[in-house]
């Protein structure tokens, strides 16, 4: 048996004199074809029994550049999925598409065709990534292929696209979480063109650094005891970036948090060393009323991780809010301490969120949803939450009024994006 796609465009000529109900027009279809074999392109002619096997789908499929290296030396034949995938692997069907999405550099590099019924194989021998053994395999072939230098942006076209219609323009990367997101056909399809377009009429672009820096770990054990798996200096130094373009965005998310909780009737506390810090030729502790010294009854161990972070808000000798702004750093430093935090005192209840640019959400989740993170007592994924720069630097100075009394519940409702996968 061979499968072929049809345009339901070209369903008069296809069908001939097999009766099927009105489809929408513009969608692929998939179709089992029982006598012959090999794909027959339109115009269709007169062609034999068909079945109806329903709409082909598109998932995406996120590749490191070392881990689409390592997918192309096997062959380019199997695609690998951690194992808590394998119910989602297990529901796609033969001839569904895979959209290759490059993590770090934000571009489509491939489209992928399932050639074979998913399967699990935990079997050593059988290992593609050195970095994980990906047991849920997806039997593929390669349909389009892109060189990464030369592969299209997801961006600006991702606006363009019906999967982003209930999903804020500044909220895009919450796409890219993870692999096997289902995106509707025509979006697929427009993806497809893309690649094509680029190979058609190739311009290099370098990969930024961060593309060759999303692999390669080291495990290293935090001042309170707590083992975590933290990038190499080598890779963690690919995501730096210039002091004196970040410094200055670093202060200013600090002081927008600060004006944030001030108005919203918290007081607030940043580490010593950041309160002389200036943006735009003023102290921090000039516009918004700081606490010095903190008086939380915790204990010292405790008093010495919390006093670091980026920006505290209290309420009543409680830390309600705690905010760790990563912009200079690699992601992992801010998890640290907020680790630590909730390593010490399981039962401590605080809000915790990590703020960084956009560009970074993705980086976010993979580091929160590492194994030493997710088997904490209470995973820390379920207490830190992520908010992107954007949504705080588009409050202007006018703003800040109109959160007076809001609770704490209205960050997480109107600025911060949830860090648990959508399949737990």
């Amino acid at each position: 048996m061979a499968t072929l796609y049809l345009n339901t465009s070209d369903r008069a000529t296809a069908f001939n004199s097999i009766t099927r109900p009105w489809l929408p027009s513009d969608r692929l279809i998939r179709w089992e074809r029982f006598k012959g074999w090999g794909v027959v392109e339109p115009p269709l002619g007169d062609i034999p029994e068909l079945k109806y096997l329903g709409f082909m789908k598109y998932f995406t499929n996120l590749f490191t550049h070392k881990s689409w290296q390592e997918f192309k030396v096997q062959g380019g034949t199997i695609s690998g999925q951690s194992e808590h995938r394998h119910a989602r692997c297990s529901k796609m069907q033969v001839g569904d598409r895979l959209l290759c999405y490059l993590v770090g550099a934000s571009r489509w590099i491939g489209v992928l065709e399932i050639t074979a019924t998913p399967y699990l194989d935990f079997d050593e021998k059988n290992r593609i990534w050195q970095d994980n053994l990906y047991p849920s395999r997806i039997p593929v072939k390669i349909i389009l292929e892109c060189e990464p230098e030369i592969s299209p942006d997801v961006k600006p076209d991702i606006y363009k696209y019906s999967v982003m219609a209930n999903i804020k323009p500044s909220s895009w990367g919450t796409l890219f979480l993870g692999s096997l997101n289902q995106w509707p056909v025509e979006d697929g399809t427009q993806v497809e063109k893309l690649i094509q377009d680029a190979n058609a009429k190739p311009v290099s672009r370098p990969l930024p650094p961060r593309a060759y820096s999303i692999s390669g770990y080291q495990t290293v054990e935090t001042e309170t005891g707590v083992l975590v798996t933290v990038p190499s200096e080598t890779e963690a130094s690919g995501v730096i970036e210039s002091t004196e373009k970040t410094g200055t965005e670093h202060t200013r998310v600090q002081l927008i948090l600060s004006q944030l909780g001030h108005a919203m009737g918290f007081k607030v506390h940043i580490p010593a060393s950041d309160r002389s810090k200036t943006y735009e030729d003023k102290r921090i502790n000039e516009i918004v009323p700081l606490v010095e010294q903190l008086n939380l009854g915790l204990i010292p161990t405790m008093m010495r991780v919390i006093k670091n972070i980026d920006v505290l808000w209290i309420d009543d000798d409680a830390v309600v809010g705690a905010f760790e702004i990563e912009s200079t750093t690699s992601i992992y430093s801010g998890i640290l301490r907020m680790a630590d935090l909730l390593s010490l005192q399981p039962n401590f209840q605080i809000n915790c969120y990590l703020v960084a640019p956009d560009s970074r959400e993705v980086e976010v989740f993979n580091q929160v949803n590492r194994p030493v993170f997710t088997k904490m007592k209470k995973p820390f994924r379920d207490s830190c939450r992520f908010i992107p720069f954007s949504s705080l630097t588009e409050l202007g100075p006018d703003d800040f009024v109109s959160f007076k009394h809001q609770k704490i519940s209205y960050i997480e409702e109107e600025f911060s994006e949830s860090l648990i996968p959508s399949d737990v």
